[in-house]
């Protein structure tokens, strides 16, 4: 039995519509940055895990460079608490009890005129509706995490330093040619906690 062509040729299907791109959320645009900014796969991989405790521990410039611990000096140290620890432990804070009263802006500086300013180091570790990508969460923590001692690849005025960038300039530089907006900021500050602990 021969098979008979079509009178017009082939049938053709009708053209289908161009597909639009999904939107990404912050983290993910945030991740897109790191890697057009020549990260290395090893921070993605680590920041990208969900439900895993994913550790970076190395300054924002080491970061970039995807070194996990250096062989010279004392060895980096991350076992940092995250702000939802923090909230629920303010008999753990470091430092006087009365830093669940004191004033964000206080402690971390360059606030003026802004929310930021009259808010308790307590109520800004829980969402604010003004709080960018939970920026200011986060800095509380790690803030936190400084004073108790548990890391070490920053410091108060390096914290303060990146802070005060974001604030005035909406970004931070971790080196040049790079910049770090809030998701950013937080990608990296979240690498710094075990986000696990309890």
């Amino acid at each position: 039995m021969a098979i008979q062509d079509q009178p017009n040729g082939p049938a053709e299907l009708p053209p289908s519509a161009p597909a639009t791109p999904p939107t990404l959320s912050p983290s993910g645009a945030a991740r897109r940055r790191f890697a057009s900014a020549g990260t290395s796969g090893v921070l993605l991989t680590l920041a990208s895990t969900p439900g895993m405790a994913a550790t970076l521990c190395a300054t924002p410039s080491g970061s970039l460079s995807g070194g996990l611990a250096s062989a010279h000096g004392t060895p980096p140290a991350c076992t940092g608490l995250s702000p939802g620890y923090w909230k629920m432990h303010p008999e753990q804070w470091p430092t006087a009890s009365t830093l669940t009263t004191d004033l964000y802006g206080t402690l971390l500086k360059s606030c003026t005129g802004t929310s930021y300013q009259t808010v308790s180091m307590m109520t800004i570790l829980e969402h604010q509706t003004y709080d960018d990508c939970n920026i200011g969460m986060h800095v509380a923590a790690t803030y936190l995490n400084i004073k108790a001692h548990k890391m070490n690849v920053l410091d108060v005025a390096k914290l303060r330093a990146i802070w005060y960038s974001y604030r005035s300039k909406g970004y931070y530089a971790p080196t040049a040619g790079v910049k770090w907006y809030a998701a950013d900021i937080v990608l990296y500050l979240r690498g710094t906690m075990d986000l696990l602990a309890t």
